[in-house]
């Protein structure tokens, strides 16, 4: 990739907007975490990675993956808002 002149970064997780890219054998838990963690929230995504880290591990593996996509996630109010909508008031 360098060699073909395109910018390569160090790192194992990025992301611009609503495009994310990731490399390494973690890729996967990365991307999901983060989509995940875009559409439902921290809780969700936890609970979603924890099917698919080592046993025993999921601490471990759950916090690295916080720690890689931490700067790159927020909280996607206007979905989680549709999922889990607030009863009107009055109603029953």
């Amino acid at each position: 990739m360098v060699d073909a002149g395109y910018h390569v970064m160090d790192s194992a997780f990025t992301s611009v907007g609503n495009i994310a890219t990731a490399g390494g054998c973690l890729s996967a838990h990365y991307l999901a975490g983060w989509i995940t963690h875009q559409l439902l929230g921290q809780v969700a995504m936890e609970k979603a990675l924890g099917y698919v880290v080592p046993v025993g591990e999921e601490i471990l593996y759950i916090s690295r993956v916080l720690n890689v996509i931490g700067a790159h996630v927020t909280e996607n109010t206007a979905l989680t808002n549709h999922l889990n909508p607030t009863p009107k008031s009055g109603a029953v």
